[in-house]
């Protein structure tokens, strides 16, 4: 995978997460509403992205698979994670190589 089709990937999950985060926002007026296929089906998609760079035992994604009892706020978080692992893969501190590349000096 190349570095500007992760992006387009990463930056897609966050919109994902701004759109979740956004009907939780609108309904707190009225009282709690978490549209819960919407918000776990980011979810998972959200875990599965952190765990490519998130340490196997890490206490956030841990706590994110066993409950869920703030919904905006594992959210928000797990957005600003994502933000940041974007920001880092922009400075080029995340490498990602081309699996198709040829090598033209080998034989």
């Amino acid at each position: 995978m190349n570095k500007e089709r992760a992006l387009q990937g990463i930056e897609a999950l966050i919109q994902d997460g701004n759109n979740v985060l956004k009907t939780m926002r609108n309904s707190e007026l009225g009282g709690t509403y978490v549209d819960s296929a919407m918000y776990n089906s980011w979810l998972t998609k959200a875990i599965a992205f952190l765990k490519l760079f998130l340490e196997d035992d890490n206490e956030f994604v841990k706590g994110l698979q066993k409950s869920h009892r703030s919904y905006y706020n594992e959210a928000s978080t797990c957005v600003k994670i994502i933000e940041n692992v974007k920001e880092y893969i922009n400075k080029d501190f995340i490498a990602f190589e081309q699996k198709n590349k040829v090598d033209i000096d080998r034989p």
